[in-house]
């Protein structure tokens, strides 16, 4: 803990340094404009490793320090905000200024382009287009200028007339004089989200490159005939909503603005056409002349286009509704969507430090059901233990290749996984971690066994040395011992299992709801390994044998000792119990029938702390204070019987509507059948019977 605190501590003060010189550059102008650059890159580096560092950290603090840590957070993340914006305002006043003089001699050739009256041969000797036929073309582009009636209609199918202007402007070729046109390089090349309307120059008007090609008549033709068949394409009403500005400024620009035929008069009613509520208030004092269309698209974008304020939409969206139910699938699914177009669009705009920022995700896993939130920080722990752990890497850090490869064959595998490195002998596999420069604990590199964070002893046969268990040089090539999978007594799995749901406190301060078994059959109270991590349970391992049915006996080596507290849903009471991990419990339980169980008169009264999923503890008969029944609610014979103990109320019987003849006993072990077999005459010679034995044998 420590370590990690100085850690982030040092990044802290190399990110406030950085800041303070960004800061000092802008004062300075232009000038320093790429030592301002390379500052923020750095800035952002210093931020995502002081963001994993700090997020290492919450698996050591208690419940007290989550709130001060989460202030840590907030106050480094809006230091990094506030100097991204400064520096993004900076760096477009440069970009509007290297743009600030125009000249109005080109403004003129633009708006009044010159078309060599000569006839323009085709390529390919078919019938050429005439000078006549452009000019009867551009009358279109005339009458749609001067009617509104005209362009309220441009956004549905293109008219046959816009299309026969379209086709005949492509067909001029060198008689064009674009040498009089000015035309902005930066229009043309490929720009992503919105930066090309910092490249727009006000009050002038935007010329675009056309792509010019000769074309016959034939060929216009049947480009005419072909386009009929496309279906209309209506742009969406923008409201201001920062949700969707991104795919609002997208289609626009598709559809609208990359139009070359198009002038900005025609763009400006356009883009006032596909505004409504705040947006439309916005620009409703620019007008409608094209004059003032750059003006209206950088508007838009300063009050509603800004990165941040989108980033901080999409997040709001995520994690400020209610938690979601386990059987609301239809609400999972709309979870799942919105943070799949979360990401996508955050990283589209280079924001994806928002999602990634640790009180962020926090919120957003919150909202899962208990069992989701259960295997994800399951899955999370596993990661973090093997040092896998895999994020969302936003574009401004560099990319690096984020799959596995074996240091000894080179495959996609860890070398623990490795099936060369398993068969190899022990000196060999020994010699490999030498050469390779490997942790003699967890098989990977970059830190040796003394600072291995999975650090653990072998276990193998008693062995208490720090090595993998791949390096024991006594090994057995088949285990002697079987793996722990279950420590629970005959169950029916059509039966209604007597289960009660409970609040589970561990030291750390953490508080999670689990299902708990009261199992009279257990002789061991075990709990599922991976809501034990998620509960942050700590203990010591230890090496564990367990009786099952039948007298066999499972070993587990690497088990840890955990202790923790149980309460009731419905009282403060809390009784604290120890449990040995275990990786599997039994099958998850169903949901109960409420319905059917509120039919019998003896149980209509009661709530049943059931919910639906895995068993989190098997209580073992050893805290029979808590298998204590209190009072007992019982029907007629064959119906289910209700129990309340101090953990609460379950219910046990057969389950509704099932009828099944097979029952199910959850151990890995097989049972020895012949020692029952010494017992099968135990009771049936009577205590006072003076028959001679053979005559018991006599058919």
């Amino acid at each position: 803990m420590s370590i990690l605190k100085k850690k982030r501590s040092q990044l802290r003060g190399k990110i406030t340094r950085s800041i303070n010189r960004a800061r000092k550059f802008i004062e300075e102008g232009a000038e320093k404009r790429k030592r301002i650059e390379k500052e923020i890159i750095q800035i952002r580096k210093d931020f995502e490793l002081a963001r994993e560092c700090h997020a290492e950290m919450y698996e050591y603090a208690g419940e007290s320090q989550t709130s001060t840590m989460d202030e840590w957070e907030d106050i480094l993340t809006n230091d990094v905000y506030d100097i991204e914006e400064m520096v993004e305002t900076f760096l477009r006043s440069l970009s509007v200024s290297e743009h600030a003089n125009p000249m109005s001699s080109t403004s003129e050739q633009i708006l009044e382009p010159e078309v060599n009256s000569n006839i323009i041969e085709s390529a390919g000797g078919n019938a050429p287009v005439s000078h006549e036929e452009v000019e009867r073309a551009s009358i279109h582009e005339t009458k749609a200028s001067g009617t509104a009636q005209s362009v309220t209609n441009s956004d549905k199918t293109v008219s046959n007339a816009e299309n026969l202007q379209n086709i005949a402007c492509n067909s001029v070729t060198d008689e064009l004089d674009c040498s009089k046109s000015k035309i902005n390089p930066n229009l043309s090349s490929p720009q992503s989200f919105n930066t090309w309307i910092d490249n727009l120059i006000e009050f002038e008007e935007t010329v675009l490159p056309t792509k010019v090609s000769q074309m016959s008549i034939a060929e216009a033709l049947y480009k005419l005939e072909s386009s009929k068949d496309i279906p209309s394409i209506v742009l969406i009403k923008y409201d201001g909503n920062p949700l969707t500005y991104v795919e609002f400024i997208e289609r626009f620009k598709l559809h609208i603005h990359d139009r070359p035929h198009l002038s900005d008069d025609l763009r400006m009613v356009q883009l006032k056409m596909h505004l409504i509520g705040n947006a439309e208030r916005a620009i409703s004092g620019l007008g409608s002349q094209g004059t003032m269309y750059a003006t209206a698209l950088k508007t838009l974008k300063e009050q509603f286009g800004q990165p941040s304020v989108i980033a901080r939409a999409y997040i709001n969206k995520l994690v400020e509704k209610r938690k979601l139910q386990g059987d609301d699938r239809q609400a999972l699914q709309e979870f799942s969507f919105d943070v799949v177009n979360c990401v996508a669009t955050l990283k589209q705009i280079n924001h994806l430090a928002d999602v990634n920022a640790t009180d962020n995700l926090r919120k957003i896993v919150k909202r899962l059901p208990d069992h989701l939130i259960d295997k994800w920080k399951g899955v999370a722990s596993d990661l973090r233990e093997k040092g896998d752990r895999k994020g969302i890497h936003s574009g401004q850090r560099d990319t690096k290749k984020s799959g596995i490869q074996c240091y000894v064959c080179s495959e996609d595998h860890r070398v623990a996984e490795c099936p060369t490195f398993s068969s190899c002998s022990n000196d060999d596999k020994i010699q490999h971690a030498r050469d390779q420069r490997l942790c003699f604990s967890c098989l990977n590199r970059g830190h040796v066994t003394r600072d291995c964070k999975s650090k653990e002893k072998c276990g193998v046969k008693g062995c208490p040395r720090f090595h993998h268990r791949l390096l024991q040089v006594d090994f057995p090539s088949s285990p002697t011992t079987t793996p722990l999978s279950s420590a629970t007594s005959a169950l029916d799995k059509d039966s209604i299992m007597p289960v009660v749901r409970v609040r589970f406190k561990s030291e750390n301060g953490r508080i999670r709801e689990g299902n708990v078994l009261v199992d009279s059959g257990a002789g061991t109270t075990v709990i599922r390994t991976n809501f034990a991590r998620a509960l942050g349970l700590q203990g010591k391992r230890e090496k564990i044998d367990i009786s099952v049915v039948g007298g066999e006996r499972i070993t587990q080596n690497d088990s840890r000792r955990v202790k923790f507290w149980l309460s009731p849903l419905s009282g403060n009471e809390s009784y604290p119990v120890e449990a040995h991990e275990i990786d599997n419990t039994i099958i998850n339980i169903p949901a109960l029938d409420r319905t059917w169980l509120k039919s019998f008169d003896h149980l209509k009264d009661i709530e049943f702390p059931h919910r639906a999923g895995p068993v989190d503890l098997i209580l073992g008969v050893q805290y029979s204070h808590l298998h204590a029944e209190s009072e007992v609610r019982e029907g007629l014979p064959f119906q289910p019987l209700g129990k309340r103990t101090k953990l609460g109320w379950h219910v046990i019987g057969s389950d509704n509507a099932k009828d099944s003849t097979v029952s199910y006993v959850n151990f890995a072990k097989k049972i020895n059948l012949e020692k029952f077999y010494e017992f099968e005459t135990v009771g049936v010679r009577a205590p006072d019977c003076n028959c001679p034995q053979e005559t018991m044998f006599r058919d």
